[in-house]
C-alpha cells in the first residue's frame, strides 16, 4: 500500500512538472504530418532575478551562471567544455518538490532529441528565412525530433529560485518560482556526424518521393537546403 501511495504522489508531481514546463508560452508548434507536439523553443533564457540557488553557501555553478547570462553559446565558451556541444533542459514550478523530482528522474535518452531538434530549427530559421527550404525544413525538424542521438552525457544539474524580469513577464508567471536545469554534453564531431547523416537522409528521402511533397521541393528549396548543409555548423 505504501509503495502505491508513493507511486501516485510521484505521478502527480511528474504531471505537474510537465504542465509547468509549458505554462506561460504563447504557442506550441505541431510537427508537420505528425500528432506529436514540440514544446516551445528552449534556446532563449528569460532574465531572472535570483533569490536562492543550489548550494547557496558557495558561488553558483559557472556553467549555470554563464547560461543564465548569455545562453548556451556563453556556456560553451568555458574551458571545461571545449570540443563539446552543450544542451540545457529546464523546467519551472511554484513547488520545489516538483523540480526536485524532475531533476531526479530526467532521462537524456528520452528528451535529448527534442533539444537537438529545437537547435536545428533555430539554425534553419536564421537568414535566409525557413520558408526558403520548403518541405526540407519540416522534414528535418521532424526527423531530428524522432532521431535517437548517441553520445550524450548528463554532466550536472542545478536549481534557482527567482522572478522573471519585466521584459519576459508576459510569457511567465510574475510570482517567484523554482527553476530546474540539467546540463548535457555531446562531442562536437559525434553530433555533427549524426546530424549530417540526418540531413542527407532527409534530402534523399524527399528526392525519392513522388506526389505532393516532391512537387513542393522546388529547385529553389533544394538549392537553399544544399547551401545551408555546407555551412550548417558554423552557427550551430
Amino acid at each position: 500500500m505504501n509503495r502505491m501511495i508513493h507511486f501516485c504522489r510521484f505521478l502527480v508531481l511528474l504531471l505537474t512538472a510537465v504542465f509547468f514546463s509549458c505554462v506561460g508560452n504563447e504557442q506550441r508548434d505541431s510537427l508537420p504530418g505528425d500528432p506529436a507536439v514540440l514544446p516551445p523553443p528552449v534556446l532563449t533564457v528569460p532574465a531572472l532575478r535570483i533569490q536562492d540557488y543550489k548550494n547557496r553557501e558557495g558561488p553558483m555553478a559557472p556553467w549555470l551562471h554563464s547560461y543564465l547570462e548569455g545562453g548556451l553559446s556563453a556556456a560553451e565558451l568555458l574551458p571545461p567544455y571545449k570540443g563539446l556541444y552543450l544542451f540545457v533542459a529546464r523546467i519551472y514550478s511554484f513547488d520545489q518538490a516538483v523540480v526536485s523530482q524532475w531533476l531526479e528522474h530526467f532521462s537524456p535518452e528520452r528528451d535529448f532529441s527534442r533539444l537537438v531538434s529545437e537547435r536545428i530549427r533555430a539554425r534553419l530559421e536564421e537568414v535566409p528565412p525557413a520558408e526558403q527550404y520548403g518541405a526540407y525544413y519540416d522534414e528535418t525538424v521532424k526527423a531530428a525530433y524522432l532521431f535517437s542521438f548517441r553520445g550524450v552525457r548528463r554532466l550536472d544539474d542545478s536549481w534557482v529560485q527567482g522572478t522573471v524580469s519585466a521584459a519576459d513577464s508576459p510569457r511567465f508567471p510574475a510570482e517567484p518560482m523554482y527553476w530546474g536545469f540539467i546540463l548535457m554534453s555531446i562531442p562536437k564531431d559525434t553530433l555533427e556526424i549524426q546530424v549530417s547523416g540526418l540531413l542527407d537522409d532527409v534530402e534523399n528521402s524527399i528526392e525519392r518521393e513522388h506526389g505532393r511533397r516532391a512537387r513542393e521541393a522546388s529547385r529553389e528549396h533544394r538549392t537553399a537546403f544544399a547551401n545551408v548543409k555546407e555551412q550548417f555548423f558554423e552557427h550551430f
